[in-house]
C-alpha cells in the first residue's frame, strides 16, 4: 500500500485483480489509474459505511492489500484502524479481522 511508503508488484496485481473483478467501464477505470497517481486521495468513507457489505468488503480488501507484500506494515494498520473506525467498525472488530484475513 502507498501508505507505508512504497507499492510493491505483489500489491499492483491484487489492484488489477480487485477492478477486473468490479465490472467497471473503460472510463471508470481510467480514473481510478490517475487516483492511484496522485499524491492523495481524499476518501469520504461515510458513504460506504451506510453500506455494510460494501463496507466489510472493503475494510478485507484492504487488509488482504496490506498483506499481499508479506510485510503488514505498522503504518498500513493504523490506515486500515483508521478507515474502519470512519465506517463504524469496532476496535476489537477490526482487530480481528486483521488477525483473520
Amino acid at each position: 500500500m502507498k501508505v507505508d511508503g512504497s507499492i510493491e508488484p505483489e500489491e499492483k496485481e491484487y489492484l488489477k485483480t480487485i477492478i477486473t473483478n468490479a465490472n467497471l467501464t473503460s472510463a471508470e477505470i481510467q480514473e481510478i489509474k490517475n487516483l492511484l497517481s496522485a499524491q492523495r486521495i481524499e476518501v469520504d468513507y461515510s458513504i460506504i459505511a451506510k453500506y455494510p457489505d460494501d463496507a466489510l468488503g472493503l475494510l478485507i480488501d484492504l487488509i488482504a492489500l496490506a498483506k499481499r507484500d508479506g510485510d503488514f506494515h505498522i503504518t498500513e494498520k493504523m490506515y486500515i484502524k483508521q478507515v474502519g473506525k470512519l465506517m463504524r467498525f469496532s476496535e476489537v472488530d477490526i482487530a480481528e479481522m486483521m488477525l483473520a484475513y
